[in-house]
């Protein structure tokens, strides 16, 4: 975990100028300690694989596990929620999904607007199209190919070429292209672009509870699940025990103070507790689903199930 400092340059300062702490130390930039702490695990290059492991957590006493995925999440100003990145996805004109395929994208993790939560734009291509002539938005702009933009969003983080999950049945491990690079994504599904709070344990003096795992309060199948989670801090006196509290009813029988951060997280679970009934999908969702379906988006879902969907990273040309 990491303390955000917040360093203040001067107007005409230029960005990345300063590219160590010496440098900032040097120039004379005013460093501000904040409260803020955040969780970047680091690897030693940008393009070096990555193993996901799983995280365990709280759900209602229950044992709950889910991967963390450190990208940037953008969010509107002054609410929890994500703003989605496009990607798009290429149908003939009798709404066939092209078979073969490979969804685009045009930002990936260090560009501006990346996120993890994607939203499917249907591109409409011509019926002699073959799949993958199309490998980047600016070709598909430059064709002039119709672009509709469906309310439709998907989980899938970017990751280095080679990466893995844990238990590589959780989420399918899936090419797309980027500016006629190929990318790489896990596909971890459909995803609202509300978040859910995520309640994790700090002492007085900002220390995270060594051994304490985080507490969360709604799982996947129930109507106000989402893998993006909003960090919510609660504070616990000096004397508290790792893992005493087990679900947000603890923390709130304890009175213990929950102030939410403006900071928000990727983490699907992909494991149901083991002390809590299974969750259904309600009425509400299914109608929702089968009205996506009734809509055309069918075959979007089933590109995404299929795996090719989203999640990538800039390989090496």
């Amino acid at each position: 975990f990491w303390r955000v400092h917040k360093v203040t340059v001067p107007d005409d300062y230029v960005a990345n100028t300063a590219r160590s702490l010496d440098d900032i130390t040097t120039a004379g930039y005013t460093i501000t300690p904040t409260s803020i702490l955040v969780n970047c695990p680091v690897v030693r290059t940008e393009d070096a694989p990555e193993m996901f492991d799983l995280t365990s957590g709280w759900y209602q006493h229950g044992n709950v596990e889910y991967y963390s995925f450190s990208n940037p999440i953008p969010t509107t100003e002054g609410g929890p929620t994500v703003v989605p990145a496009p990607i798009y996805v290429l149908f003939y004109g009798d709404g066939t999904a092209v078979p073969g395929q490979h969804n685009i994208i045009d930002v990936v993790p260090g560009d501006p607007g990346y996120s993890d939560l994607w939203q499917v734009h249907k591109v409409t291509v011509p019926d002699d199209y073959m799949a993958d002539t199309v490998r980047s938005y600016a070709q598909i702009v430059d064709a002039g190919y119709p672009i509709d933009v469906l309310d439709v969003f998907v989980n899938c983080p970017v990751v280095p070429e080679g990466s893995s999950l844990s238990d590589p049945s959780d989420a399918p491990y899936v090419q797309g292209w980027y500016q006629g690079q190929t990318v790489f994504y896990f596909d971890f599904g459909m995803n609202p672009t509300t978040t859910a709070p995520i309640y994790v344990l700090f002492y007085g003096d900002g220390t995270p509870v060594p051994g304490q795992d985080n507490i969360v309060d709604t799982v996947p199948g129930q109507p106000d699940y989402s893998a993006f989670w909003q960090v919510h801090q609660v504070t616990v006196p000096d004397d508290y025990v790792a893992n005493s509290a087990t679900s947000l009813s603890d923390l709130q029988a304890a009175s213990y103070p929950i102030t939410p951060t403006s900071i928000l997280v990727n983490c699907p679970i992909v494991m149901q507790p083991t002390a809590v009934d299974l969750v259904e999908l309600t009425a509400g969702q299914a109608s929702g689903v089968s009205a996506a379906v009734a809509a055309g988006v069918a075959g979007i879902l089933l590109l995404l199930l299929a795996g090719v969907a989203l999640g990538l990273r800039r390989s090496s040309l």
